[in-house]
């Protein structure tokens, strides 16, 4: 007799969650336009899934910049992008950050309004980032990546354990913690003295 939750759920199951998926997302790039900024973003994508949610974020985004006026298609947003970056004086902030002004708005705005949860906004703003970078026009001030902070983290001043303080937790380097806090004076002699 075989456990009903150990089976593999069936091709036919996986088949019509992919073909819906398809068309799902068919249907938002068609509402987006046929251009190649579109096509470009979702080609860089395997999973039909991803694609899905992608452009159904991308279509969101556009739908909500047609309220306020801004009817650029995708092909059209990347080349502004590109201009305002790229062709504005470097003491004209304002013009390169327009895109990214408007993402911000969108998610720290819109989105906080219609109730959307924080790691779906967080879910949409990385996708609407990714389609700008996949069309080779990132947005401005969105180098986050690039400036990563250190690994090495500071010197606690106060107490704590030496595998927070130095990074050294995981069963490699316990030991090292061990002799790290071996060497570490006790409270009592620093209280003495």
């Amino acid at each position: 007799m075989t456990d009903m939750t150990s089976r593999k759920p069936s091709l036919g199951v996986v088949d019509i969650r992919d073909r819906e998926n398809v068309r799902k997302a068919d249907a938002k790039a068609r509402e987006l336009g046929d251009g190649d900024a579109m096509r470009r973003f979702v080609s860089k994508y395997g999973s039909v899934g991803t694609k899905a949610i992608y452009t159904n974020a991308i279509a969101l985004y556009f739908r909500w910049l047609r309220k306020l006026g801004i009817t650029m298609t995708p092909d059209e947003m990347v080349l502004d992008n590109l201009k305002c970056v790229y062709e504005s004086n470097a003491t004209e902030i304002a013009t390169k950050r327009k895109h990214t002004d408007w993402l911000d708005r969108y998610v720290n705005g819109e989105l906080v309004k219609e109730g959307i949860a924080e790691n779906t906004r967080h879910g949409m703003a990385a996708a609407i980032k990714m389609f700008y970078k996949r069309n080779d026009s990132p947005l401005f001030d969105d180098d986050r990546d690039k400036r990563r902070k250190s690994k090495r983290r500071t010197p606690m001043l106060h107490g704590g354990s030496r595998q927070k303080q130095y990074g050294t937790s995981g069963p490699r380097n316990r030991a090292k913690a061990r002799v790290l806090n071996s060497q570490r004076p006790s409270r009592a002699s620093l209280t003495t003295g």
